[in-house]
Parts: C-alpha cells; sequence; structure tokens
C-alpha cells in the first residue's frame, strides 16, 4: 500500500532521485488550469442563477493527482471545498 506525503517531501524525494521536479509541476499546473478551463462557463451560469453578490463569491478546489510510472500526473477527481 501507498503513503501519502506532503508535497515538499514528494518533492525531496523526487529530487533525491534525480527527477525534474519542475516539468512535474508545470504538467500539474496544466491539469489544473485545463479542468478550470472546462468548466468555467458552467461555474459562471451557476453563479449568476444563485448569487446576490459576485463580488463576494469564491470556491476552493482540491484537485487529486496521482503520477505514473513516468511521473506523468493525471488527474483522479476534483473536490470543491476540500
Amino acid at each position: 500500500m501507498g503513503k501519502i506525503r506532503s508535497l515538499d517531501e514528494l518533492w525531496c524525494y523526487l529530487k533525491a532521485k534525480g527527477h525534474d521536479t519542475k516539468r512535474i509541476w508545470e504538467g500539474i499546473k496544466a491539469i489544473a488550469f485545463k479542468t478550470i478551463a472546462a468548466g468555467t462557463f458552467k461555474m459562471a451560469s451557476m453563479a449568476a442563477q444563485h448569487v446576490r453578490r459576485r463580488e463576494s463569491i469564491h470556491e476552493i478546489f482540491g484537485f487529486d493527482i496521482i503520477l505514473d510510472s513516468k511521473l506523468r500526473p493525471w488527474l483522479l477527481e476534483v473536490n470543491i471545498s476540500p
């Protein structure tokens, strides 16, 4: 069974093994950006229907990402208000 690590622990481990953590992080950011972009219209239309004061709305998303054997990031799921 795997171990859950903090992001700092993971980066230290991967750097010690000689892996390019910047490339991995750029891949994770691209996944997050594309996911948010794909849902922007739906989120905006829901906010327009249900929110009275638009300047006060916010949301926090939790992205569950897994790295495959070649350290490519894959999106597992996105949670709201994690």
